[in-house]
C-alpha cells in the first residue's frame, strides 16, 4: 500500500480560512456543535482519506489546533489521479483532542448530486461517526467544505 508523504505545513488558502473564521466569529460560541471524530486517544495514528461521487474534484484537508486558529495541511490533491487520496496524521491520537479536522474541494461534473465524503480510521477501523459524508446539487462547478473536531 502506498501513503503519501506529508508535506511542510503551510497556512489554509484563503477560502479554508475564511469559512473557518467565519464560521467561528458567526456563531454564537455556545451554541456550535461540530460533527465529532470519536478516536482512541492510545490507539495509532489516524488516517483520512476523501472520496468525491460521481464528480471531479480538487481538495485541501486542514488540521486546526484546538483554538480553531493556526491550520496545517494534511494533505491535497485531485480524485481523478492515479495518486490514492488519504493521509496519515503525524500526530499522536491523545494531542488531537479538540482539534478541528476542515476540509475543502471545488467540484465540476455534469448537473447532478455529487457527494463528498470523508472517512476517518484508526487501527484499521472506522472511527466514531465516520464517515462523514456531504451531497448536494451540482450544476456545473461548486465549491464546498466541511468539518468535524476530534473528540
Amino acid at each position: 500500500m502506498t501513503t503519501r508523504k506529508r508535506k511542510t505545513a503551510k497556512p489554509a488558502g484563503r477560502a479554508a480560512a475564511r469559512a473557518a473564521s467565519a464560521h467561528a466569529t458567526n456563531t454564537n460560541e455556545s451554541s456550535i456543535t461540530l460533527q465529532q471524530i470519536i478516536i482512541n486517544p492510545i490507539g495509532g495514528l489516524v488516517r483520512v482519506e476523501i472520496s468525491f461521487s460521481p464528480v471531479r474534484a480538487q481538495y485541501q484537508i486542514f488540521l486546526y489546533d484546538q483554538n480553531g486558529q493556526n491550520p496545517e495541511k494534511v494533505g491535497e490533491g485531485l480524485n481523478f489521479d492515479a495518486v490514492p487520496d488519504f493521509y496519515i496524521i503525524q500526530i499522536l491520537p491523545h494531542a488531537l483532542k479538540g482539534r478541528v479536522l476542515f476540509w475543502q474541494a471545488s467540484m465540476a461534473g455534469p448537473d447532478q448530486v455529487y457527494a463528498m465524503r470523508v472517512n476517518v480510521t484508526q487501527d484499521g477501523n472506522e472511527c466514531g461517526n465516520s464517515p462523514f459524508i456531504k451531497q448536494g446539487p451540482l450544476e456545473a462547478a461548486k465549491h464546498d467544505f466541511d468539518m468535524a473536531q476530534f473528540a
